[in-house]
């Protein structure tokens, strides 16, 4: 077996102080025998690679530090693990999480789930379907809150046929922080195109386990691609794309 170089996806996501958590997006691709290879997507602390490795890196920072998210961590909202408390109901909220996402099933069930300060943050700073362009400059531009989450999700599966699927997910031993990696398969229901996107989450969860901040790196659905690339006009939102 033979690890090949990792690729260098996403920079450090926020500030490089001392008193922010930098994290990083990277891709692994590793060559077995009989010529096949498997890619392994990992979110990883910045503090855990070595000097060199960051240096190795660095080139590639530079050159999207220009997207680089305005989006930053919400890192106050980080505590100790709650006393008591059941990595098991925080993994059922976390299934839920992605089962009210799933055609055929309601998001009202997101109400026994997420907590009602629950905040979705573009970790990229950039997707629209989660970004305000007027605001691009606040540090809350790109953030959505429970009410509105829970419309854009009807608004979404009213356009989509979709299922979500947890790929993997781990929750901290010390603190209120676990770690979600799952794909999506989407169809949509009038072109019939059919696609999937994948995302990485930082979960933070309160004292009874209710999510209260999901920090989220995804792939963008069909619409927010044509945005980015040109195709669309920027600046519209969900509801006009899933009505």
């Amino acid at each position: 077996m033979v690890n090949l170089p990792s690729e260098h996806k996403q920079s450090c996501i926020g500030s490089t102080s001392s008193c922010c958590t930098s994290w990083m997006l990277l891709t692994v691709s590793t060559a077995f025998m009989l010529r096949t290879t498997m890619q392994v997507t990992s979110l990883s602390e910045r503090s855990s690679f070595s000097p060199e490795d960051l240096a190795v890196m660095g080139q590639s920072d530079a050159g999207i530090k220009a997207m680089s998210s305005t989006t930053p961590f919400p890192e106050h909202e980080v505590t100790d693990y709650p006393t008591g408390l059941e990595n098991e109901v925080v993994v059922n909220n976390l299934k839920t999480w992605c089962k009210a996402r799933s055609s055929g099933e309601s998001e009202v069930i997101l109400d026994s789930a997420l907590d009602h300060s629950f905040k979705l943050w573009d970790a990229y700073g950039m997707l629209p379907m989660l970004c305000d362009p007027a605001r691009r400059a606040e540090p809350d531009a790109c953030v959505v809150g429970f009410t509105d989450l829970k419309d854009m999700i009807k608004q979404t599966k009213h356009r989509y046929l979709v299922t979500c699927k947890m790929i993997d997910n781990g929750v901290s031993l010390d603190k209120n922080v676990a770690f979600t990696h799952w794909c999506s398969s989407i169809t949509n229901k009038q072109s019939k195109q059919h696609f999937n996107i994948e995302g990485l989450e930082v979960d933070i969860f309160g004292s009874d386990g209710k999510l209260k901040n999901i920090w989220q790196f995804r792939d963008p659905m069909d619409f927010e691609l044509d945005m980015l690339e040109g195709r669309m006009p920027a600046g519209d939102s969900y509801k006009a794309h899933a009505a």
